[in-house]
């Protein structure tokens, strides 16, 4: 019978692999325990001075043998997201954003751009015809997108200066804690004047590029969920660093219950307005948050102390920068929207003659929304709010700036000191 078997190639096949398999068994190349079984016993714990003066106790380092001498990884590109407005509040078509050592992007029917930055500092050159161009630093892994406003062009502009940030080899790794004692996730966490987030990951860990100088304060913004809708927030202490480069463990921050905004924006008529975005700063934080419905906004997770906010402007419909006092769980505002209109106005000196071809700009709120230029009779056509009305006139040749005396808006009439 046994003779009959060993005719059977399959009979054969499986002998000759059963024996190869236990040759290399009692060899030991193949082991029938885990590579937690065989594990060499730890090493002896070794005493070692901790950071702060005490006494710790570390295993002795375990050598490992490199594979071969790898490469320094460039560090990662990031992605950067923003929208091109202009000084009247309408997206920009067709701007360029320009970033070093990249090809020229252009802004699409929204006014949207994306563009990857080499590194956390990376600024970018935004331009478009008939608009001062802006250099701008991104503010990386911020909540929002970026949004820039272009003024018009003045001949007298002076030319830009590309900043150029200094980049940190500094990183701080550090954990947050909610006001529960639990890891707070998804929270955002920036060192002040850094332009630079991160955000918690799922046990509440987060590794963040510092700023290059000595001592740093941290922000923790986490504008959503916890308790009543109020978010959660803290602001560190003055941390110092001893060292320029490397990696240096920040103190665990723990959260509390923050502040909450609420407000309307509304037009000139007391109309709500919906889908225009709107500026808050202050207290270390800079937001950009949206109208909805109703034109309702909220943004939670907030310090207490005073803040600006400021919608970008609709349809030409401008808002001024409004002063509120976060002192409650739950501050209410209203924002308004003030109209503006595009007038012709003449420009006279005192004694009454018109001001040929002088420049002729508007501004409302300290930023510059219209530029032209005066004909033969003085006359200009600029645009002008109905709330503050602000001029600047320079003279046709050499741009000297003439002091305004008077705006005579019944006669549509500029008055300026002649130069």
């Amino acid at each position: 019978m046994f003779a009959e078997l060993w005719k059977r190639p399959s009979i054969v096949v499986v002998g000759t692999a059963v024996t190869v398999v236990a040759v290399f068994v009692a060899r030991g190349d193949l082991s029938l325990t885990s590579r937690e079984q065989k594990a060499p016993p730890a090493s002896k714990p070794v005493q070692v001075a901790a950071a702060n003066g005490g006494s710790g106790v570390e295993r002795a380092p375990v050598v490992v043998k490199p594979e071969r001498a790898g490469r320094v990884r460039p560090e990662s590109p990031r992605t950067v997201r923003g929208r091109v407005f202009d000084a009247m509040g309408f997206l920009v078509v067709g701007a360029e954003v320009v970033a070093a050592g990249q090809s020229i992007l252009r802004t699409d029917s929204d006014g949207v751009f994306s563009a990857q930055l080499a590194t956390a500092t990376t600024p970018l050159l935004v331009r478009a015809s008939g608009y001062r161009s802006q250099w701008v630093v991104p503010s990386v892994g911020s909540p929002d997108g970026l949004l820039v406003q272009l003024e018009p062009a003045a001949p007298w502009d002076e030319a830009l200066v590309e900043p150029h940030p200094v980049a940190s080899n500094l990183t701080g790794e550090g954990l947050v804690r909610g006001f529960d004692g639990k890891p707070l996730a998804g929270a955002y966490v920036t060192a002040l004047g850094s332009l630079v987030w991160s955000r918690t990951d799922e046990i509440g860990r987060y590794t963040l590029p510092l700023p290059t100088s000595s001592t740093t304060t941290l922000v923790v913004h986490h504008p959503d969920g916890a308790g009543d809708g109020r978010g959660q927030v803290v602001r560190s202490e003055p941390v110092q660093f001893e060292r320029k480069s490397g990696v240096v463990p920040l103190p665990e921050l723990v959260a509390s219950l923050g502040s909450a905004l609420r407000g309307t924006l509304r037009d000139g008529q007391g109309n709500p307005v919906s889908g225009v975005p709107l500026q808050v700063r202050g207290e270390g934080l800079s937001r950009v948050i949206e109208s909805g419905i109703s034109g309702m906004f909220r943004l939670a997770g907030l310090l207490p102390g005073r803040y600006e906010i400021q919608p970008i402007g609709y349809r030409g419909a401008l808002g001024q920068k409004q002063e509120i006092v976060v002192d409650h769980a739950f501050v209410d505002c209203v924002v308004q929207l003030h109209p503006t209109a595009e007038q012709r106005v003449q420009v006279l000196d005192e004694r009454g003659e018109p001001m040929r071809r002088a420049y002729v700009a508007t501004s409302f709120d300290g930023e510059r929304r219209s530029v032209a230029q005066a004909d033969g009779e003085g006359w200009a056509s600029v645009r002008i709010a109905a709330k503050d009305a602000q001029f600047e006139v320079r003279g046709a040749d050499h741009y000297e700036a003439m002091s305004v005396r008077r705006y005579e808006a019944d006669h549509n009439r500029l008055v300026v000191a002649a130069p």
